[in-house]
């Protein structure tokens, strides 16, 4: 299964998603049509598979940071270094998946994914702040996600360049601490 997953990373970069097949792939991998046809049923059952595989990956690398026993002020600054290395570790295959999440479920398999880090992003600042209003943590909690992932996401599609510059990342980190500051002040 790795490497039909690999060989079609490879035909996805290569030929898009409209012109991807079950042959190209098949033939990509080394493997005969029959044989991917026992793991994935059709072309779309193996991109949702890709797009599963890929958010899962992202998924692993945020929990792995909103685990640590650190501050807030470090969880911030280890969120943004992680999924910013995260997309830039993804690279050209990461954005050859950016036509399937279109064409699946991908979408709403990562809402779902976001929703779980902002879950754990609840539970991590209301423990720093538990004098904060419910709404207040779940409201920062979002913005986190928000200002973290789409931020990251909009700038790999305009210029992915800038996405590995320092300045990039001490800029996220910077907007997600200013969160955290108390807006009486």
């Amino acid at each position: 299964m790795e490497a039909i997953h690999e060989a079609a990373l490879q035909v996805l970069q290569e030929v898009g998603h409209d012109r991807l097949t079950t042959t190209r792939v098949a033939l990509r991998a080394g493997v005969s049509v029959g044989t991917l046809y026992q793991y994935y049923g059709d072309k779309d059952a193996l991109l949702r598979a890709l797009v599963v595989a890929y958010l899962g990956r992202a998924e692993r690398a945020m929990r792995a940071v909103l685990e640590e026993d650190a501050t807030l002020r470090t969880l911030a600054r280890h969120l943004v270094r992680r999924f910013v290395a995260f997309k830039l570790e993804g690279g050209v295959r990461g954005e050859a998946l950016r036509g399937v999440f279109l064409t699946t479920n991908g979408q709403a398999v990562a809402n779902e994914a976001v929703t779980l880090v902002v879950a754990k992003l609840c539970q991590r600042i209301h423990a720093s702040e538990p004098t904060w209003p419910v709404a207040r943590v779940v409201h920062v909690a979002n913005m986190w996600a928000t200002i973290v992932f789409g931020t990251t996401a909009a700038m790999m599609d305009r210029a992915p360049e800038l996405v590995a510059e320092p300045w990039f990342g001490e800029s996220l980190e910077r907007a997600l601490l200013a969160l955290l500051k108390d807006p009486a002040k």
